[in-house]
């Protein structure tokens, strides 16, 4: 669920002077959300997650399978080769791993994808767009959407469309209780995940963010590990020594070098002219 401190922008102040109307907008979108979920939302929150944990055993049984049959054997000094041992190129690794995680058009509707989607839909909402503050979902149009990945049985949308819309008359009719298990009775199935991309103008904003930010859902990516495992024994990596800062005369810089060096000051200075 959305959370309170996404897309902070008010904290900036040359973006709540220039941009006061998104950022009270955005403001509001946060407030609406935080307010408290009635028990049929709750319900109907914990049965989407219920399937979030079908799709994730889902996508960690097809993770284990593929790094068995891919992943080579290592040797180790002194040994020089395993006997019986394989090997297996690159391009068809990226084929096959193409296809679990549903970067092909055949394979848009796996458990990868479908999770994939879900995930950079919140990520997305941490940093979205200020010129697209008027498509943020609001609280039934989210769970309206996520449905209709996670829940429904569908291959061109229309039946999706139809069963979201009673799930969500089931959400809102406070004198109706929803079934113990939707995922059971209603089909827990393949849906083509573009078909309601193309069917929500938050979801395709929701595409244009993870883009540009290349999300990484390492809980995704390495399910299988962390479902067996717990987690790796040991990261090796290259840790970001230098915080991330920004001026603003480095960007006006790259209109004018002359702006190279200016103070807060003249910087603000500049933007007014």
């Amino acid at each position: 669920l959305p959370a309170e401190g996404m897309s902070p922008y008010e904290k900036d102040p040359l973006l709540a002077e220039y941009a006061p109307d998104a950022i009270k907008s955005l403001k509001q979108w946060r407030k609406d959300w935080q307010q408290p979920l009635s028990p049929n939302e709750v319900d109907y929150a914990q049965e989407l997650s219920r399937v979030v944990d079908k799709l994730f055993a889902k996508v960690s049984n097809e993770l284990r399978e593929s790094r068995r049959r891919l992943n080579n054997q290592i040797t180790l000094w002194p040994q020089v080769d395993f006997i019986g041992s394989t090997s297996t190129d690159y391009a068809h690794k990226e084929l096959l791993l193409s296809k679990i995680r549903g970067n092909s058009e055949e394979t848009g509707s796996n458990a990868f994808r479908r999770l994939k989607t879900v995930l950079d839909a919140w990520c997305a909402l941490w940093m979205w767009p200020l010129d697209k503050i008027h498509l943020l979902p609001d609280k039934q149009q989210y769970l309206h959407d996520l449905s209709r990945l996670l829940l429904c049985n569908s291959i061109n949308g229309a039946d999706s469309r139809e069963r979201s819309i009673s799930f969500l008359q089931i959400l809102y009719e406070s004198q109706k209780k929803p079934p113990t298990s939707w995922s059971d009775q209603l089909g827990f199935h393949e849906i083509d995940a573009d078909s309601v991309i193309d069917e929500s103008l938050w979801m395709q904003v929701v595409q244009e963010v993870a883009k540009r930010q290349r999300f990484v859902h390492f809980d995704l990516i390495f399910a299988d590990i962390i479902q067996d495992r717990g987690g790796f024994d040991l990261i090796v990596g290259n840790p970001p020594w230098k915080q991330t800062t920004m001026k603003v005369s480095d960007i006006l810089s790259d209109l004018d070098p002359l702006n190279l060096g200016l103070d807060s000051a003249e910087a603000t200075s500049k933007i007014l002219e």
